[in-house]
């Protein structure tokens, strides 16, 4: 027995093993990449200042040339803003070098450029200033101010085409780091399933026992608590769940609705159509219901034509509302059974704990009676114990 216990252990140790350490492994990796993508990042970033500086020094450019066109002093502002933009753009692309070594002296080079051609500009703003717009040296310094800048934008250029390599190298190392963590993780995947079917051969036969003999269990108590026709609890399971959330509302101070439910027309269904096409109306009610619930609801079929919800965790009465308008409108559109148009409705009592009742014999008490008053009130509706109170 002792052999047999270590023979069926050993194999989940392994595969657990294998299993944290590839995890370690992947976390690792998974960080290279995280590290790889932020460069890239940081290069994208770079490349955009390099555009920003580019567009100040034009936007610079421009102001000088708008002053010199129309005299107007306006412009001034316009080239003071490029000017202090195309700085602090610099400043910023230099505060990077240590990343970004390959384009410091390319840079460099922009920066004393750029500072002729702020210096040409002021010098061609002041001539017109003290000369007139028809300086005879003022078109020279126009022709020097372009080669300067054609020179800051090849150069600026250059400085990206550096940047574009250095991202397409990163984007190469990412490709294959994820190509091989993609073909790592479906080896130990394979290693871990091979691991695990060999434990699987050697405890099947012990299983097989366990679990028909839990299936059996399983299969009883379920019965005892379920419709066989729609799957739902039964009233047993019905009262066996009001037990326990009534029990644990009650230590909790917690609140719960009970939505009592029965079917408006059944009886015209089963009297027309026959029994057959009736549990099958009852089957697609309870699908139907079903589908409208929160995960944590709860739903059975009391006998006949009648249904309750349980309610949990529920904050407001017009939650309350809203499942039961959707509850309403939902069963009164036409059902196709058996290709036969059925029409059919629902008459729906609502009762709260603790707002209308703290004992639950007498809350479902409650939300039976406002059902049959929803019923004298012209069915397909739905009723709190407080409207019939009220009325």
């Amino acid at each position: 027995m002792a052999s047999y216990k270590t023979d069926t252990i050993r194999p989940l140790l392994i595969a657990s093993l294998l299993l944290g350490i590839s995890m370690l492994w992947l976390c690792f990796n998974f960080y290279h990449i995280i590290v790889l993508s932020q460069q890239k990042d940081q290069i994208d970033t770079q490349r955009y200042l390099l555009v920003t500086f580019r567009s100040a020094v034009v936007d610079a450019e421009t102001g000088q040339r708008g002053y010199l066109i129309t005299n107007n002093v306006s412009f001034f502002d316009a080239y003071t803003e490029g000017k202090t933009k195309a700085l602090e753009t610099y400043q910023a692309i230099a505060d990077n070098y240590q990343l970004f070594p390959a384009i410091k002296p390319l840079m460099l080079q922009v920066k004393a450029l750029s500072d002729e051609k702020f210096n040409i500009i002021e010098s061609s703003i002041q001539v017109q200033l003290d000369a007139g717009a028809y300086a005879s040296h003022l078109t020279l310094s126009k022709d020097k101010g372009r080669t300067v800048m054609n020179e800051i934008k090849l150069k600026l250029e250059n400085a990206d085409l550096l940047l574009l390599a250095q991202r397409q190298t990163y984007e190469k190392q990412i490709k294959k780091a994820l190509e091989f963590t993609i073909l790592c993780g479906l080896l130990l995947v394979i290693i871990i399933i091979g691991i695990l079917i060999f434990s699987y051969k050697r405890t099947i036969k012990l299983f097989e026992t366990v679990l028909e003999t839990k299936e059996a269990s399983e299969s009883f108590a379920h019965q005892a608590e379920h419709d066989m026709l729609t799957g739902l609890p039964n009233r047993r399971g019905f009262e066996h769940f009001i037990e326990l959330t009534h029990s644990n509302a009650h230590q909790r101070k917690l609140q719960y609705a009970i939505l009592y439910m029965d079917l408006d027309g059944f009886k015209a269904v089963n009297d027309d159509h026959g029994h057959n096409i009736g549990d099958n109306v009852l089957v697609e009610v309870a699908k139907i219901i079903t589908g409208l619930l929160r995960e944590h609801d709860f739903l059975a079929r009391l006998g006949g034509d009648e249904f309750a919800i349980v309610i949990n965790h529920f904050h407001h009465q017009k939650s309350l509302i809203d499942i039961a308008s959707r509850i309403i409108a939902s069963l009164n559109r036409p059902l196709n059974i058996a290709e036969q148009t059925i029409q059919i409705g629902v008459s729906i009592g609502i009762a709260r704990f603790p707002h209308d009742a703290i004992h639950k014999e007498t809350l479902i008490s409650m939300a039976d009676a406002a059902m049959y008053f929803s019923k004298k009130k012209g069915k397909n509706q739905f009723s709190f114990i407080s409207d019939t109170l009220a009325a």
